[in-house]
């Protein structure tokens, strides 16, 4: 997770904001689900993001995670995401999370696994 993130970070500095207008819908729709994800387990610690889940959803969309453009809107939104659920109880992420994205999820299954 860290290497994810810290290739998230590097790659970010050499991305332009131009490309993320060539999303398509779903491509923008995945990578929202993603974002969430992202912002849901910064709050709530019992939870990871599953690396191959996230890579799963790149190649079924056509959008690598690699790619700056796309890594630089999933950040954009992660930020957007975790400035939206400050303040709610880690309890109450959690428990979004496990209905959004856990082993069960309704919207992007598997996406988040429980911390080893």
């Amino acid at each position: 997770m860290r290497k994810l993130l810290t290739t998230f970070t590097v790659l970010l500095a050499t991305a332009s904001v131009a490309f993320a207008q060539n999303f398509s819908e779903p491509q923008r729709n995945a990578m929202e689900k993603i974002a969430q994800a992202f912002a849901g387990v910064q709050v709530c610690t019992r939870y990871v993001i599953n690396e191959r889940m996230v890579n799963l959803i790149g190649i079924r969309f056509n959008m690598p995670i690699s790619d700056p453009a796309v890594m630089k809107y999933v950040e954009e939104r992660a930020i957007f995401h975790r400035k939206r659920i400050q303040g709610r109880s880690e309890d109450d992420i959690c428990g979004s999370m496990t209905r959004l994205y856990g082993p069960e999820g309704t919207d992007a299954k598997g996406l988040v696994v429980a911390k080893r």
